[in-house]
């Protein structure tokens, strides 16, 4: 044991090279000088310590009970003491072995330990040798470093004055450069204005949207911003993919799309304008016409197309809030798990749904419709595929057919939104209704009338009131032809949205139908009135 403690003998090596870095004190700033004073004191305190506490001769063995009434955690202290309990014991019979040999010479086991430990103290004396030149070099580097002047007053002409080849570097870029200012006076009326229009004719050359413009050559080596700004159909193509796949934010717009989108979205253009193409020389050969443009589409689409497609969104998006507004009329807008019916017949087709297990609600006489909600297990939204073939087959079969490109057009709009894999429209555990004002943005002037609808349909739909099956098709009866009505007026009001001229006797007629509404409420509650004196 003695032979293995040692080091203990030394008190001054208990602190890890202090004479070291006690040496640094030269290098210590003015300012870190309290500093430096309270470190040293510090260390002085320590090593006091050390040196009074240690002794020689034997160890000083450990009190046990005095640290058992100190040390609250007793499993950790117990743990100690085994630990060091142990390694006590086995080092003790270790050197016991020793002395007891006969031969002076250690057992072989003992010998290699003993070699590996003096091949460790070498090893850590040369780290310890490394460490102190790594000390040394970096104290000298922080010394360089803190001493050097600040780049505002470092001279060139020091070591100028001694290279000549940079002496004529400099002198030749500095004379002879052409990229440097001349002697006119920067400021002068005549030197402003040659800058403005060295600057205009530039920006001309660079900003110019011809068929062959004389920096774009070479459109491939343009960024992305540059290449839209030149071809906008290929961005409204590019951002409308973006948007309708992943249903995200217009910001996230990726600064070059995959090539998978790329070949998606050729191989649904081939699709468009295959049936856009055929349509065309079909009406073109028949009318022996000398020109016909695609449908939806101008006859000049590179000089046109962009305000025909602005026209084009912008008719679409009045047509989406008309309907929305006649459907959120009767609170048949995005009813989700509902199924809104207005016909006999349309209940029994949504009845075959679930074999009619569903069942039947209605949420007053005010509104127009009755409710049919499938049961637990039917309830799915569908995929987009079948939901543009339920639609296009119901238009078909009432003879109201689309336009040919315009169902194809919904079939790649379909094609696109399946991409999304399983959860197309909604999270997991979401409703219809939220994922819609999820992806609406907040500042949409529209975003507070939905969230009103929305909450007034929630409400409704709380108190709604369950009517068999018989009743409903009694009802139904009336709402049909309610909804006719309705129908006719909403193809009127469709009708008015292009033409000022349709749109003004709609707004004449809409006054005289006002003026007669309060007539017949007048008329009725006289004839009330007179009833009711009659009785008295």
């Amino acid at each position: 044991m003695q032979a293995l403690r040692r080091g203990a003998a030394i008190p001054s090596r208990l602190l890890p090279r202090r004479d070291s870095w006690m040496s640094l004190a030269p290098f210590v700033a003015p300012n870190n000088a309290a500093a430096w004073r309270k470190l040293r004191d510090g260390a002085q305190e320590v090593q006091t310590v050390i040196e009074r506490q240690s002794t020689p001769g034997k160890p000083q063995q450990i009190d046990w009970a005095k640290w058992e009434s100190q040390i609250a955690h007793k499993d950790i202290l117990n743990c100690l003491k085994t630990f060091y309990t142990n390694q006590v014991q086995i080092l003790d019979r270790a050197l016991g072995a020793l002395e007891t040999a006969k031969t002076p010479a250690p057992c072989e086991g003992a010998e290699k330990g003993w070699a590996l430990f003096d091949a460790a103290l070498s090893a850590c004396a040369k780290s310890v040798e490394k460490s102190e030149e790594l000390l040394s070099n970096g104290a000298r580097a922080l010394w360089v470093s803190c001493s050097n002047p600040p780049v505002w007053k470092v001279n060139t002409n020091e070591w100028l004055d001694s290279d000549q080849y940079w002496q004529a570097f400099v002198e030749k870029h500095h004379f002879y450069s052409q990229y440097q200012p001349g002697v006119v006076d920067p400021e002068a009326p005549q030197e402003v204005e040659a800058f403005k229009q060295a600057w205009h004719s530039r920006m001309g050359k660079f900003n110019d949207r011809s068929d062959t413009p004389m920096l774009y050559a070479y459109m491939n080596e343009l960024p992305s911003w540059e290449y839209y700004d030149l071809h906008r159909s290929a961005f409204l193509e590019h951002m409308t993919y973006f948007l309708v796949r992943t249903g995200g934010d217009f910001r996230f717009f990726p600064e070059m799309p995959p090539w998978q989108w790329l070949a998606h979205m050729e191989n649904l253009r081939f699709k468009l304008l295959s049936v856009a193409q055929s349509r065309r020389s079909q009406l073109q050969l028949a009318n022996l016409e000398r020109e016909r443009a695609l449908d939806f589409l101008p006859v000049d689409v590179e000089h046109h197309g962009e305000e025909y497609t602005q026209k084009f969104l912008q008719y679409e998006t009045e047509l989406f809030q008309a309907c929305a507004a006649r459907l959120m009329g009767h609170f048949m807008f995005l009813c989700d798990p509902f199924i809104p019916v207005q016909s006999a017949e349309a209940l029994s087709a949504v009845a075959r749904v679930d074999n009619g297990k569903g069942k039947l609600f209605s949420l007053g006489d005010d509104v127009n419709a009755l409710f049919y909600l499938p049961e637990q297990q039917r309830r799915d939204v569908e995929r987009p595929t079948q939901a543009v073939q339920t639609l296009l087959g119901h238009l078909e079969a009432t003879g109201r057919p689309f336009n040919p490109c315009y169902s194809e057009l919904l079939h790649v709009h379909a094609e696109v939104l399946e991409e999304r894999g399983e959860h197309w429209l909604t999270a997991p555990g979401e409703c219809v209704s939220q994922a819609f004002l999820r992806r609406l943005r907040t500042d949409d002037p529209a975003y507070e009338v939905y969230c009103s609808y929305f909450k007034e349909m929630y409400e409704r739909f709380a108190g709604a009131k369950e009517v068999s099956m018989e009743d409903g098709r009694k009802r139904l009866a009336t709402i049909e032809k309610n909804a006719q009505e309705e129908a006719a007026a909403y193809g009127l009001a469709l009708k008015t949205m292009g033409s000022a001229e349709l749109a003004h006797k709609a707004r004449e007629g809409a006054a005289k139908l006002e003026q007669l509404r309060k007539a017949q409420e007048k008329a009725a509650g006289k004839s009330a009135q007179t009833v009711q004196e009659n009785k008295m």
